[in-house]
């Protein structure tokens, strides 16, 4: 059985050091431009998407029904990234990334969708 984290560790999409090569995202089909929309929530104020290091997390978290995308993390850092950071600040992202939890109720009524084009 999958055990899947209590409480969401919630990252910042450039703490690549801590997130999974890759992740299992919640997604939907956009059918006007051919690409994927990722499901975000909010957590605690915050914008979310829920990423899981493998696939047994994701259904364990999600369940069988939600469709699903595999991503490099740095395929997600460039969807998330509003402004590059510099020296001085560091870059604005229009979502975080919480990891391999499970979706609370809650969050449910949350789900706010943002568009990826995926390919080269």
């Amino acid at each position: 059985m999958v055990e899947l984290a209590e409480k969401p560790r919630v990252y910042d999409p450039d703490e690549t050091d801590v997130l999974p090569a890759q992740l299992y995202l919640a997604c939907r089909p956009d059918e006007a431009s051919g690409g994927l929309m990722l499901e975000t929530r909010e957590l605690s104020g915050q914008l979310v998407v829920l990423g899981y290091s493998t696939l047994d997390t994701f259904l364990a978290g999600c369940g069988a029904d939600q469709p699903w995308t595999l991503l490099p993390t740095t395929k997600v850092r460039e969807i998330a990234c509003v402004r590059e950071g510099s020296a001085m600040a560091p870059p604005t992202f229009r979502f975080s990334v919480a990891v391999d939890a499970p979706v609370p109720p809650e969050m449910n009524d949350s789900v706010k969708l943002v568009l990826v084009v995926v390919g080269d």
